[in-house]
């Protein structure tokens, strides 16, 4: 069993999955930044090219952006004490990230990203690691849910596999990938802490906590956000949906 783990940890912190890993985080960062923009400007990467989202950044986006990055950013205060400091804490709110970017779309993803450093600025950890954590929030926790979510109503099997397949399973391995590889590859903490502390405590944090209560929080929440005209696909904003 000791030489197991042993060799987990050397795969982790030496060789070619390390190198991976640092790779792939990169390549978030540098995604994050080319999709976080063209969104922003209404423009969205498909399969077939670039496309018009039609996405205008009225009173009610800007609005959703605001609240939405507000209500994320004040969530950060029910965490408990970090496990590393800078690096995080764990708290039942982080079941937030998917379900805003569900719900509100690209107006409520933008909002959760670009909190991160707000946040961290508030906590006193603002840093180049604060990269990762909007890299990691945008692409895996909100983007990549928001586009591969077909159905968010979370009332039928096919919908519950997809919630939890992007916005869970994947979403928290991804961005313990893109934390680890960005912090390992700054030099901000060593590398040994990086893969069996601070990355493998994201996966609780971002995947434990928010599978067992997403449930709880994504049931209530569609119908009502849907009932009051702010669910994203009924605001006929983005036309340019995850089926492309």
């Amino acid at each position: 069993m000791v030489e197991f783990f042993a060799s987990i940890f050397n795969a982790l912190t030496a060789g070619p999955l390390h190198t991976i890993l640092i790779i792939l985080s990169v390549l978030t960062v540098i995604a994050t930044v080319i999709t976080l923009i063209l969104e922003v400007l209404g423009r969205r990467l498909t399969v077939s090219g670039l496309k018009d989202t039609d996405l205008r950044w009225d009173a009610t986006n800007i609005a959703i952006a605001g609240i939405c990055g507000a209500v994320y950013t004040g969530a950060r205060f029910l965490q408990t004490p970090q496990i590393v400091p800078g690096f995080g804490g764990l708290t039942f709110t982080h079941v937030l990230a998917p379900v805003i970017a569900l719900l509100f779309g690209i107006p409520g993803a933008v909002g959760v990203s670009l909190s991160v450093p707000f946040g961290d600025y508030i906590f006193g950890y603002l840093s180049v690691g604060s990269i990762a954590g909007v890299a990691g929030h945008w692409m895996a926790l909100t983007y990549i849910p928001f586009r591969m979510v077909k159905d968010a109503s979370f009332r039928n099997v096919k919908s519950i596999v997809q919630v939890y397949l992007w916005g869970i399973l994947v979403a928290s391995f991804w961005h313990a990938i893109t934390l680890g590889g960005w912090l390992d590859l700054m030099r901000l903490a060593p590398t040994e802490v990086v893969w069996t502390v601070i990355a493998p405590g994201v996966i609780p944090a971002h995947g434990i906590i928010p599978a067992i209560l997403i449930p709880f929080v994504l049931t209530p929440l569609f119908p009502a956000i849907k009932a009051m005209g702010l669910y994203w696909k009924d605001r006929k904003t983005e036309f340019v949906t995850a089926e492309e």
